[in-house]
């Protein structure tokens, strides 16, 4: 019967709510091709089915186990490099609410800084892409639209519960440092150092490459070799610049 009804689906051109768990039972099947179809739902579901592979390391089915482990290989190495897409759909929500919401769709724990603030409750958020977004930009729109920050050098910001989160700072437009993104990582620039020096000698005569081959020592009784050319090379030194950055910034990159 579940053949039948998963056969009518697909003419019909619908596509079935995947339910992990059941999909992980599936590849103990009896039919071969039975088995290869759970194992592609289970690898298209990526992240989302990794919790019930897991669960399924230890299973008494043979065929089970040598799967299960297979595609966890497979989704965890992709994930390494692969974004972690957001889905942002509220409509004028309590941002503590939306900030939870975010939190358990991506796996990442986010907290609002400081944690009791009267003022999150008040603070409404509409916020509605027609895509998923990396996570990276989906935090940009968050901060964005709610007047929040995150800092690259606060990860694994320590609560007051001691649970480690992403932390998201009350503040007003984030600092516009050049980012870099690529899959799941995220490089900022945080400052430049640009230095040249000024320095006068009498080395001997200066080469088209720029270096100074020094004149031989005198010959007795020869005519002294003409007096060595000055050498000039003129410098200046400016000072480290550094984009501004919400407080206890350390780190010019992150990555999730």
């Amino acid at each position: 019967m579940l053949g039948a009804k998963l056969a009518l689906v697909v003419l019909l051109g619908q596509v079935p709510v995947a339910d992990p768990a059941a999909l992980v039972e599936r590849l103990g099947s009896p039919r071969y091709t039975e088995r290869e179809e759970a194992a592609g739902a289970l690898e298209r579901l990526g992240r989302q089915a990794v919790a019930a592979l897991r669960a399924a390391r230890d299973d008494r089915d043979p065929e089970i186990r040598t799967r299960t482990s297979a595609l966890l290989n497979k989704i965890e190495g992709a994930l390494l490099t692969q974004p972690t897409l957001v889905t942002l759909d509220f409509q004028d929500r309590p941002l503590p609410e939306v900030v939870k919401a975010l939190s358990e769709s991506t796996g990442i724990k986010l907290g609002l800084i400081p944690e009791n603030s009267p003022t999150w409750p008040n603070r409404r958020i509409s916020l509605r892409e027609a895509t998923p977004l990396p996570f990276w930009k989906a935090m940009d729109r968050l901060c964005d639209v709610a007047q929040l920050q995150f800092n690259f050098g606060t990860h694994g910001f320590p609560t007051a519960n001691r649970e480690a989160v992403f932390p998201l700072l009350d503040g007003g437009p984030r600092p516009a440092a050049p980012t870099s993104d690529s899959g799941p990582f995220r490089v900022s620039l945080l400052s430049l150092h640009y230095q040249r020096d000024v320095a006068f000698s009498r080395t001997g005569v200066v080469m088209p490459h720029g270096r100074a081959v020094p004149f031989p020592p005198p010959i007795p009784g020869e005519p002294s070799l003409r007096e060595p050319r000055l050498r000039r090379s003129t410098s200046s030194s400016t000072p480290r610049s550094r984009w501004p950055q919400s407080p206890g910034s350390r780190s010019a990159s992150t990555a999730l």
